[in-house]
C-alpha cells in the first residue's frame, strides 16, 4: 500500500490540480472582458455629454459675440438713417465704432444698388445675389454673415451686412477680423485631443482652436469634414482622412442668430486614454494573478514529489555514510563502560580486522591488536579519561595480519547518553600514509641538509618578517667574511652597502622571483664591495615564512666590464662634444658606424638606415657623388694617409647639408688601407649666414635708399652721404650735389656746436634746418654715432614739423571747441570757470546760466538730426550776438547752452535770451518755435568749484523746467534740500538691509458676494524715510527713476511669499497674495527665474502668488510680455492688469494675454454713482472681462452705494477703505464682511 499511494498521487492529482486552475482562470478573464466594454461605453457616453454641453455653451458665446457686433452696427444704422446727410454723423459714429470695436477693421456705407458711399480704404460691391434678397433680409431683421475672405495681404476676414429700410443708404457693411473670434475660442478647455471649430454653414472654416498642433491644413477644412455627424448635439464617431488618421467624436451646434456651426470634437484615443490605462492594469493583474496560480499549483506538484522521494533518500544516506567513512578512513565506535559492550562501525571493523560475524565486542576487541608496549600506556590514557571526564588524542600502532604495522590515531570523549548511562564515543582514523609520508619527508629533508652544507654555491636563509640569517652554507662564510654564528646574529641590511640598503629591504619583502637575477653590491666583513648576482625563492624553514637566496660572485667579471665600458666611454664622449658626424670605416668588412652627432645633425635612424659605404654615398648629391667617391677610392688604393672633399648630403627631410669632409686612413704592414677615421662637419649654417648678411646689407641699403625721411652722415664737418630724400628735402633749387656741403650751411651755430654732445643727442631736438635758397623750416633732429669701414661720424634724421605744428594748432582748437557751433565746449567753460575762481573771485559774482531748449528732441524725432543741428546753429547764432562783451557763451551738450556773465547783468541778459529763442525761426523751409528753460547759479556764492556751481545752475534749469518750461529759476537752498534729498534717499536704499528700511502693508480683498478675504495686496511702505519722501508716491517714482526698484521689487516679491503663511493664518484660510511689479522690474531678463528661485525657497505654491502690472508695461514690449507671462503662468503664478482703462488700452493684445483679472481704477469706482461716463466705463470693463473669462477687482471702494452698484453689475472682488485700510504685520485678527 504503501508504494502504490505515491503512485497514484502522481497519475491524478497533477490532473485535477491543473483542471481546476485552467477553469478559474477562464472564468475570471470572461468576467474581466465584461467590465472592460461596460467601463468602455461609460466613457464614450460621459465624452459625449461632456461634448454636448460644451457645444452649446460655445455657440451661445460666439453667437453673443456677434450679437454684440451686430448691435454696433444697429446703432451706426439708426445714426445713418436720422441724419439724411449721412457723412456727418454717421461718419463719426464709424469712428467712434472702430475706436470701441478694434474686431470691425472696416465699416462700409452702401447704397440700395450696391455702390459703397463711404467708409473702407476702397469701393467695394456686394453680390448681386445678395441685392436681389434685399427685402428677404429686411423681413427676417437680422445681419447677413458671408463666408469668410482673404486680402492679399494674406489676413482674413468676415462680412456682416445689415439692410436699411432707407432710400439713399440701403446697406451697412461691417467686416470681423477672424482671428479675434480665434482668440475669442482660445479661453475655452477643449480638454487634451479636442478642438473648437466654427463653420460657415456654407461650409469654410472661419474659426478654430485645439488642443496641440492637429491642424496644421485647417484653412482649406469645410463643413463637410464633419457632416456624418447631425446638426442638433448628435453625437457620432467619425473617421477622419489619411491625413488627420484618427477617430473623433464631435458635436455639431447651428447658432439661433447667424449662419454660423460649430463644431466640438475630441479624440476617441485620448476619451480612452484612462480606460486602456486601466485595460493594462488588469491585464497585469490578470496575468500576476495567473502565474500566481499556476506557481501555487507547481509547488504543490513538487511538494507531493518532496514526500515521495524522502523514504527513497533515507537508505541512500546510509550507504553514503559508510562509503565516506571509507573513503576518509575514518571509523566511529562508543563503549559503555559499565557494561564493557563496544559498538563500532563498520570501517573499525575493518581497521582492526575484526571478525565480522554477529557477537557481542568489548573493551579488549578495541585494544586487540595494539603493540604490547604501548597497549598499557592507552589502556591509562583512556581510564584516566573516563575518570576525569576529559577528551584524548591517542596515537597508537597495530600489527596487521601479514606483519605489517598500521597507524591509527584514536580520538575518545566521555558522556552520559539519553538514558543516563556513562558512555565513551571516540572515532578511529587510518593515518599510515600520512605518518609514512612524514618519515620520508624527515628524511629528504637531511638529505638536502647535507647537499646545502656542502654546496660550492653560497647559499643562505633569511627569515621573511624579521629579515635575520637562520642558516648558511660554508661557501657563503668563505664569500662574507663572517662566521655562522656571527651570520646568525646578522640581518639583511648589514650586507647592504649604504645607498641600497632600502631597495634591498624591499627586494626582500618581494612575493615571487621578479627580482632573480638582478646584480647587487654586499660589503663584507673586511669592508670589501663584493658584485653579487641574487636568485632566490620562497621556502618554509621551521614552520615560518623564510626565503632561500643564491649569491653569485661576479666581482672580477664587473671590474672588467667598468673598464671597457669606461675606455668605450671616453671614445664617444669625445665623438659626441665634437660638432663634427665622426665615422669609423672598416675597409675589411665594408662596415661603417657613426657617432651621435650624424645621427643629430642628419636626420638618421640606426635602427632603419643601413650602416654601409653605399648608403652613405646614395645619400650624397647626384651632381657631387661620382667625383666623391672615385676621390674616397683613391685615396684608399694609393698611398696617402689623409683625404679631404665638399659635396652635399641629404638629410632625412630631403633637404642638402653643405659638408666638409676629412678622415684619417690606416693602412697594414703591406700598405693597404683596412680602416679610415674622420668626421664631417655641417657648414649649412655658416653658408647660409653668409649669404643672409649679404642679402641684409642690400636690404639695408635699399631701405636707407627709400627711407621717407632726410637721413644724412656727417664726418669732419661736412655731408658724407645723403638719401634721395634728403637730396629733395634739403637741395636747392638748381640742383646742386647735397654731399660735401658744410653742416653750418644746414644749421645755426649752436646746433653744430652741440651735434657730438652725448646728452644733446639723447633727446630729439628741435631745429632750424636753412635752405639755399635763403628759406627754412622748423625740424626735429635724431642724432647718433655712425662707424663704418672709413671711420667715425655722425647719423643724422630730420624730420619736418610744419605739418604737424599746423594740425596741432587744429587739435587744440577743436579740444575747446564745439564741433557743431563753434562755440567753447564743456571742457573750455569749465576750464574758463576754473579760471574765474582761482583768479576773479574777490571783483564780484559771477552768473553761470544753464539754457536747455525745451521740447527739442521732437524737432529730431519728427524732422531728422540734420534739421536739429541746423536749429542748434541758428539758436547758437542768436545767443552770441545777444550778449556783450566779458561774457562767455559754450554748448555744454546737446541741446543744452551755458553763459558765464556778471551777477549784475543776469536778469536783463535771461530776458534778451528768452526773446531772441522766442522768435521764429526758419530752418529748411520750415518755421520753429521755440522756449528756453534756464537756471542760474552764482559764484562763489552756490559753489566753491566749477563743478559744484555747474551742477546747481543744472538743478536750477531742471526746477524751471518742472514749473511748466519757458521759465527760468534761481538756485536755493529748497532745490538743494530737495536733490539732498533724492541723493539721501538712493544713497540710503541702494546700501541699506531693505528689511530694515522698508515695510510691506497689506490691504484685504473681498469677495463681493459673500464678503469673505479672498486675498490681499502687498503694499510697500517706507515708516523709517525721511519725512519730505516717507510718502509712497514720492519715494517710489525716484526709485523708478533711479533703477532701484529692481533689488526693491525683488525684496517685495520674496517677503510677500514669506508673509503668505502668517496672512493665511489671520484669514483663517489659505489666503493668496498680490505683489504689484513695476515696468523695470517686469521687462528685466530674469523675472521669470527670480520668481521660480522665490518660490522654490519659500515653499509657496504658485497659485498663492499674483503679480499686478499695469498697461504701460504691455504697451512697452507686447510680444515679450505676452511670453513672459505664459512662462509666469506655466509656474501656476496668477497675472492682473492693474488700474485698467487709465492708460492706453490695446483691446487686440488684452485678448491675447494669458491674464486672469483686470482691477478697474480706483479713479473710475469714486465716481460711479455720481458720473454717467465713469458708470458706462465700468460697466464696460466688467462686461469686457467676463467675456474674455477673466475676473474684475474693482480698487477704491469706500462707500456702501459703490458696493450694492458694484455687486450688481457683475464685480467678482473689490478692494478699499470700506473693508480694510492697509495695515502692517503682524495686526488684529481679520474678520469677514457679510454680504448685504
Amino acid at each position: 500500500m504503501i508504494r502504490t499511494l505515491p503512485k497514484l498521487a502522481e497519475q491524478r492529482l497533477p490532473r485535477l490540480l491543473w483542471m481546476s486552475g485552467g477553469v478559474v482562470i477562464v472564468l475570471v478573464l470572461i468576467l474581466l472582458v465584461l467590465l472592460l466594454g461596460h467601463l468602455r461605453r461609460s466613457e464614450l457616453d460621459n465624452a459625449a455629454r461632456e461634448l454636448s454641453s460644451l457645444s452649446k455653451s460655445v455657440t451661445a458665446m460666439v453667437d453673443r459675440y456677434l450679437d454684440t457686433h451686430a448691435l454696433a452696427l444697429r446703432a451706426v444704422a439708426r445714426l445713418a438713417v436720422e441724419d439724411g446727410e449721412y457723412l456727418g454723423r454717421s461718419l463719426a459714429a464709424l469712428s467712434e465704432l472702430r475706436a470701441s470695436v478694434p474686431a470691425l477693421d472696416e465699416l462700409l456705407i452702401v447704397d440700395p444698388d450696391g455702390r459703397v458711399l463711404d467708409g473702407g480704404s476702397g469701393a467695394r460691391a456686394l453680390d448681386a445675389g445678395i441685392l436681389a434678397q434685399r427685402e428677404t433680409w429686411l423681413a427676417a431683421g437680422r445681419p447677413l454673415v458671408e463666408p469668410p475672405r482673404q486680402l492679399g495681404s494674406g489676413r482674413w476676414f468676415m462680412r456682416m451686412i445689415l439692410p436699411l429700410d432707407h432710400p439713399r443708404i440701403g446697406w451697412l457693411v461691417g467686416e470681423l477680423d477672424v482671428h479675434a473670434l480665434d482668440g475669442l475660442l482660445a479661453g475655452i478647455n477643449v480638454g487634451p485631443g479636442g478642438g473648437v471649430l466654427v463653420f460657415h454653414e456654407h461650409g469654410p472654416l472661419v474659426a478654430r482652436h485645439q488642443d496641440g498642433d492637429r491642424y496644421r491644413a485647417a484653412e482649406g477644412m469645410t463643413l463637410d469634414t464633419w457632416q456624418q455627424a447631425a446638426v442638433g448635439g448628435e453625437i457620432r464617431s467619425v473617421r477622419q482622412g489619411a491625413a488627420e488618421g484618427a477617430d473623433r467624436t464631435v458635436a455639431l451646434e447651428r447658432l439661433p442668430h447667424h449662419s454660423l456651426v460649430v463644431a466640438v470634437e475630441r479624440e476617441q484615443s485620448r476619451i480612452l486614454s484612462g480606460w486602456w490605462r486601466l485595460v493594462w492594469a488588469a491585464m497585469a493583474t490578470f496575468v500576476l494573478m495567473a502565474m500566481v496560480l499556476l506557481t501555487a499549483i507547481g509547488l504543490i506538484r513538487r511538494a507531493w514529489n518532496t514526500a515521495l522521494a524522502a523514504t527513497n533518500e533515507v537508505g541512500m544516506e546510509q550507504e553514503r555514510l559508510s562509503e565516506v567513512q571509507e573513503i576518509a578512513g575514518l571509523g566511529f565506535w562508543e563503549l559503555e563502560t559499565a557494561t564493557d559492550q563496544l559498538m563500532c562501525s563498520e570501517e573499525v571493523e575493518r581497521l582492526l580486522e575484526l571478525d565480522p560475524q554477529p557477537r557481542r565486542l568489548g573493551y579488549g576487541a578495541l585494544l586487540a591488536r595494539v603493540e604490547p608496549g604501548e597497549r598499557e600506556a592507552i589502556e591509562m590514557q583512556l581510564h584516566q579519561a573516563v575518570v576525569n571526564d576529559v577528551p584524548v588524542d591517542i596515537p597508537m600502532r597495530i600489527l596487521r595480519h601479514h606483519g605489517r604495522v598500521r597507524h591509527l590515531r584514536l580520538r575518545a570523549r566521555p558522556r552520559i547518553d539519553r538514558r543516563g548511562v556513562q558512555v565513551l564515543t571516540g572515532t578511529l582514523l587510518d593515518v599510515t600514509d600520512v605518518t609514512e609520508a612524514q618519515e620520508r619527508l624527515a628524511l629528504a629533508e637531511a638529505q638536502y641538509r647535507y647537499l646545502f652544507e656542502l654546496s660550492p654555491v653560497p647559499l643562505w636563509v633569511f627569515d621573511l618578517e624579521s629579515r635575520r640569517f637562520v642558516a648558511v652554507n660554508q661557501a657563503t662564510v668563505e664569500l662574507y667574511g663572517w662566521s655562522p654564528l656571527q651570520f646568525l646574529d646578522m640581518s639583511l641590511s648589514d650586507l647592504a652597502v649604504p645607498d641600497t640598503a632600502p631597495d634591498l629591504q624591499a627586494a626582500a619583502l618581494t612575493d615571487a622571483t621578479a627580482e632573480n637575477g638582478l646584480m647587487w653590491r654586499h660589503i663584507t666583513s673586511d669592508n670589501r664591495i663584493v658584485h653579487v648576482r641574487i636568485y632566490s625563492t620562497p621556502v618554509s624553514f621551521e614552520g615560518r615564512e623564510a626565503r632561500l637566496v643564491a649569491s653569485l660572485d661576479f666581482t672580477d667579471k664587473v671590474r672588467a666590464e667598468a673598464e671597457l665600458a669606461d675606455s668605450e666611454a671616453r671614445f664617444r664622449l669625445v665623438a659626441r662634444v665634437s660638432n663634427d658626424a665622426i665615422y669609423d670605416f672598416d675597409a675589411n668588412h665594408r662596415s661603417l658606424w657613426w657617432s651621435d652627432s650624424y645621427y643629430h645633425h642628419f636626420g638618421a635612424d640606426p635602427e632603419l638606415d643601413d650602416s654601409s659605404l653605399d648608403t652613405w654615398a646614395q645619400r650624397i648629391h647626384d651632381d657631387d657623388r661620382e667625383a666623391v667617391v672615385k676621390g674616397i677610392k683613391a685615396a684608399l688604393d694609393g698611398g696617402s694617409d689623409d683625404w679631404e672633399a665638399q659635396y652635399r648630403y641629404r638629410r632625412r627631410d630631403g633637404g642638402y647639408a653643405h659638408v666638409q669632409d676629412r678622415g684619417y686612413i690606416l693602412r697594414d704592414d703591406s700598405g693597404r688601407a683596412v680602416r679610415m677615421v674622420g668626421g664631417v662637419l655641417d657648414r649649412s649654417r655658416e653658408l647660409a649666414a653668409q649669404k643672409a648678411l649679404a642679402e641684409r646689407e642690400s636690404s639695408y641699403r635699399g631701405l636707407i635708399e627709400r627711407l621717407p625721411l632726410p637721413l644724412l652722415v656727417l664726418r669732419d664737418g661736412a655731408v658724407v652721404f645723403a638719401n634721395p630724400s634728403a637730396g629733395f628735402a634739403l637741395q636747392d633749387g638748381e640742383g646742386q650735389p647735397l654731399v660735401g656741403r658744410r653742416i653750418e650751411a644746414l644749421f645755426d651755430a649752436d646746433v653744430v656746436g652741440s651735434l657730438h654732445d652725448p646728452e644733446w643727442q639723447a633727446v630729439r631736438r628741435q631745429v632750424r634746418v636753412h635752405l639755399p635758397n635763403g628759406g627754412h623750416y622748423l625740424a626735429e633732429l635724431s642724432v647718433s654715432d655712425y662707424h663704418d669701414s672709413s671711420g667715425g661720424g655722425l647719423q643724422v634724421i630730420v624730420r619736418d614739423l610744419t605739418e604737424q605744428l599746423r594740425f596741432e594748432q587744429i587739435l587744440t582748437h577743436q579740444a575747446q571747441h564745439d564741433e557743431l557751433t563753434g562755440l567753447p565746449n564743456r571742457r573750455a567753460l569749465k576750464d574758463r570757470l576754473r579760471a574765474w575762481l582761482a583768479t576773479g573771485s574777490d571783483h564780484g559774482e559771477l552768473a553761470v546760466i544753464f539754457i536747455d531748449l525745451d521740447q527739442f528732441k521732437l524737432i529730431n524725432d519728427a524732422l531728422g538730426h540734420a534739421v536739429g543741428d541746423n536749429v542748434i546753429c541758428a539758436v547758437a547764432e542768436r545767443l552770441l550776438g545777444s550778449i556783450g562783451p566779458g561774457t562767455t557763451l559754450g554748448r555744454f551738450g546737446g541741446d543744452e547752452f551755458m553763459l558765464l556773465a556778471d551777477a549784475d547783468a543776469a536778469d536783463e541778459l535771461i530776458r534778451t535770451i528768452q526773446e531772441v529763442v522766442a522768435e521764429p525761426i526758419e530752418v529748411m523751409g520750415a518755421t520753429q518755435f521755440l522756449t528756453v528753460s534756464i537756471g542760474v547759479a552764482i559764484a562763489p556764492r552756490d559753489g566753491q568749484d566749477a563743478d559744484t556751481l555747474i551742477r546747481s545752475a543744472d538743478t536750477a534749469m531742471y526746477e524751471a523746467k518742472r514749473l511748466g518750461r519757458n521759465r527760468s529759476a534761481m538756485f536755493s537752498d529748497v532745490l538743494h534740500r530737495t536733490a539732498s534729498n533724492r541723493l539721501e534717499l538712493v544713497s540710503r536704499l541702494r546700501q541699506a538691509d531693505l528689511g530694515k528700511e522698508l515695510a510691506l502693508y497689506f490691504q484685504t480683498q473681498h469677495d463681493a458676494r459673500t464678503g469673505e478675504v479672498s486675498g490681499a495686496e502687498m503694499l510697500l511702505r517706507w515708516p523709517n524715510g525721511p519725512s519730505a519722501l516717507r510718502q509712497p508716491g514720492r519715494f517710489i517714482p525716484i526709485c523708478e527713476e533711479t533703477g532701484l526698484m529692481v533689488p526693491i521689487g525683488r525684496w517685495v516679491l520674496r517677503e510677500a511669499c514669506l508673509r503668505q503663511g502668517e496672512l493665511s493664518r489671520l484669514v483663517g484660510r489659505p489666503c493668496r497674495v498680490a505683489v504689484n511689479v513695476s515696468a523695470q522690474q517686469f521687462m528685466h531678463d530674469d523675472l521669470v527665474a527670480e520668481v521660480a528661485s522665490v518660490l522654490e525657497e519659500t515653499g509657496l505654491p504658485g497659485s498663492m502668488l499674483e503679480l499686478e502690472i499695469t498697461e504701460s508695461v504691455i504697451l512697452a514690449d507686447p510680444g515679450g510680455v505676452v511670453r513672459a507671462i505664459e512662462n509666469l503662468r506655466a509656474l501656476g503664478v496668477e497675472v492682473s492688469i492693474d488700474d485698467f482703462g487709465s492708460g492706453y488700452s490695446n483691446l487686440g493684445y488684452l485678448s491675447r494675454l494669458p491674464v486672469t483679472r483686470l482691477k478697474i481704477d480706483r479713479s473710475f469706482v469714486r465716481d460711479v454713482l455720481e458720473d454717467r461716463q465713469q458708470e458706462a466705463i465700468c460697466a464696460s470693463i466688467i462686461a469686457l472681462a467676463h467675456s474674455l473669462s477673466l475676473r474684475v477687482v474693482a480698487e477704491g471702494v469706500e462707500t456702501q452705494g459703490q458696493r450694492d452698484w458694484l455687486v450688481a453689475h457683475g464685480c467678482d472682488e473689490l478692494q478699499g477703505y470700506l473693508f480694510s485700510k492697509p495695515r502692517p504685520f503682524p495686526d488684529a485678527e481679520l474678520a469677514p464682511l457679510e454680504a448685504g
